[in-house]
């Protein structure tokens, strides 16, 4: 595996190394993975180790896959490598050096199937890098059908509220009815002299710190007693941003009420499901 290039120029790619010996280091790199995943489960299993260092040279040799793949992607498609010969080849070597020379033996090509990724990396945060874990956020949110015009650390931290149902299925259903109302122009009509004896009833119900001041403002926002009582119900609690946006407050971060109004239908298949209905939210508005 890995023979010399015997055509290589400095600068020029095109007669370096044919599609078939790439592909065969790459085919080779894999299974040398695929070895050292058997001596990790068999590690775990029996409490002893196989090798020294396995998950340090899996992460030295994925690298250098990643990039020989990438190399291999550009020559295919008739497009500029960012290496030159000489260096692909010192890639391919490197490679060798962690998977040892094919004495003439072929090796079983892998096929990775990647479906189902995002949903599991989604169920199992603890065991996805970051990169993997962004990436599904934004799978999920747009599943979801969320607006999002939001950094991409909040999509994530967003993300993780909701599956750790931190903002429960109710909260969605309250940010569902928000954007239901506003689209049909309905409003909820309610006097001062009115707030303040809601204000009171709510106090009454619910575990609540908001002062009658952003309560009201909550209402001029079109934001019911109903909705209000629900986000309370649910152990979170509503704000107001500087600009007067209403948002959800969670330990995770404060997110605009408009940014998490979802496809109701997309949540159920994701396990969420409102404890009420939207009917039993509108009662205020007409």
């Amino acid at each position: 595996m890995s023979k010399p290039c015997n055509n290589c120029n400095k600068d020029n790619n095109d007669n370096c190394c044919s599609d078939s010996d790439l592909k065969q280091d790459i085919t080779a790199g894999y299974a040398k993975l695929c070895e050292y995943a058997d001596k990790l489960i068999r590690e775990k299993r029996f409490g002893h180790k196989c090798e020294e260092d396995i998950c340090g040279k899996v992460e030295k040799l994925t690298g250098l896959i990643e990039v020989l793949e990438s190399e291999n992607k550009k020559r295919l498609q008739g497009q500029q490598t960012c290496l030159n010969c000489n260096s692909l080849q010192t890639l391919r070597e490197q490679i060798t050096s962690i998977v040892g020379v094919n004495c003439g033996l072929g090796y079983t090509d892998c096929e990775i199937d990647e479906s189902g990724k995002e949903e599991w990396t989604l169920n199992n945060p603890r065991c996805a890098s970051f990169e993997d874990w962004e990436k599904a956020s934004y799978w999920f949110c747009d599943k979801l059908d969320l607006r999002l015009k939001i950094p991409a650390e909040e999509v994530c931290n967003l993300t993780l509220a909701l599956k750790k149902e931190i903002i429960s299925a109710d909260i969605l259903l309250v940010a569902k009815v928000i954007d239901q109302v506003n689209k049909l122009e309905l409003k909820v009509s309610r006097s001062i002299d009115e707030c303040k004896i809601d204000f009171k009833l709510l106090h009454s119900k619910v575990e609540c710190n908001l002062d009658l001041k952003t309560y009201i403002k909550l209402i001029e926002n079109n934001i019911s007693f109903d909705l209000i009582r629900t986000v309370y119900e649910n152990n979170l609690e509503l704000k107001l941003s500087t600009e007067d946006v209403p948002q959800i407050k969670t330990p995770l971060g404060d997110f605009a009420i408009c940014d998490i109004s979802p496809d109701m239908d997309s949540a159920k298949e994701f396990g969420i499901n409102p404890t009420k209905t939207i009917e039993d939210l509108m009662g205020d508005y007409n």
